[in-house]
């Protein structure tokens, strides 16, 4: 069976990773010593291990998929976790339910299980923004499987506090503007993607999105151009364009017509040309600040951009008045009160 969403498609003719170190993990050894896979698995039914491997690989991939299938239509493309991850999931909820000498299951089991279903989703997100995975191996797997960890309490409130803060102003807000599309499998893409996940219905996620850059970028770099050029400013020193409190999703059909103007400059030309009475105004304004979890009046003057006033310091405090709001919207959506 294919789990698009959690492991990268391989040809046929290429070396499959996924069960090579899957089940030796699953059955509670470092991948060092497949050399002992054969005698932990003598006197398995085979059948039945892979059976019980699949119903833990679907359980991870069905606490995973409602989040992380937004805005993913080529799936294997724009996978931003890694493998071992994935595999430290799996063969956790493997061995919460299954024995490892005879695939039995383990009396309890399901408490076990509920505990995971809460906590995987959080500390999935949790362990990409601080990167434990990135240069994470063997010895990562086995200790996160074998201590259980994902059993552990979750971060609190603060916990997540303090490392969202730090992963936006570390990674975020020294970005340097070099191309214009945004890496789809970024961890700034999937904080929203839990945000969204959240106020999105089930319909809702099935739909079409395209990433909106809340300040477009077209606009926003001729600006930070003009001011570089006032302020004698390095080229290289145009601000994070692409940084997560720029960017939302938006209905493509909306974004399409929207074109190159933010939506509040959108909606005060349709309003200037009678498209629009004053409560349709009103009301599509609410129905955008809801759907970007931006407000109007953070947005810069809209006669400001382009304008060699308009750089660098002006753009950070949109960002990082915009952040305050994800991060609320996060927290609330997610960390229930201590």
């Amino acid at each position: 069976k294919q789990f698009p969403l959690l492991f990268k498609s391989v040809r046929v003719d290429q070396p499959n990773s996924i069960s090579f170190n899957l089940v030796p993990a699953c059955l509670g050894l470092h991948l060092d010593n497949r050399s002992k896979l054969h005698e932990k698995t003598k006197d398995l039914n085979i059948s039945d291990l892979e059976e019980r491997i699949l119903e833990a690989a679907e359980f991870v991939d069905s606490i995973l998929k409602p989040v992380i299938s937004i805005h993913q239509r080529e799936y294997t493309k724009y996978i931003c976790h890694t493998e071992h991850q994935i595999f430290s999931m799996i063969a956790t909820a493997f061995q919460v339910r299954y024995d490892k000498i005879n695939l039995s299951e383990i009396d309890g089991w399901q408490a076990n299980r509920d505990k995971l279903e809460k906590h995987i989703l959080m500390r999935y997100l949790y362990d990409i923004l601080r990167n434990e995975w990135g240069s994470s191996g063997d010895n990562t797997l086995f200790r996160t499987v074998n201590n259980l960890a994902y059993l552990n309490p979750p971060p609190t409130e603060e916990d997540w506090k303090r490392n969202l803060d730090t992963w936006f102003n570390e990674k975020q807000m020294t970005l340097r503007h070099v191309v214009r599309k945004v890496p789809l499998n970024s961890p700034a893409i999937l904080l929203l993607k839990y945000i969204y996940a959240h106020k999105f219905s089930d319909i809702e996620r099935t739909q079409e999105y395209h990433i909106e850059h809340i300040i477009p970028v077209g606009k926003l770099v001729s600006s930070l151009e003009i001011y570089d050029s006032y302020h004698d400013s390095y080229e290289d020193d145009r601000g994070p364009v692409n940084a997560i409190s720029n960017l939302g999703f938006l209905e493509a059909s909306k974004n399409r017509e929207k074109g190159y103007l933010t939506f509040a400059e959108y909606l005060e030309k349709k309003l200037a040309s009678h498209e629009l009475t004053y409560l349709q105004y009103r009301a599509e304004l609410q129905s955008y600040e809801e759907q970007l979890i931006c407000k109007k009046e953070i947005l810069p003057d809209l006669e400001l951009i382009p304008h060699p006033s308009y750089g660098r310091p002006a753009f950070e405090d949109f960002l990082k008045k915009r952040w305050e709001r994800l991060k609320a919207e996060f927290i609330k959506a997610y960390i229930p009160k201590e």
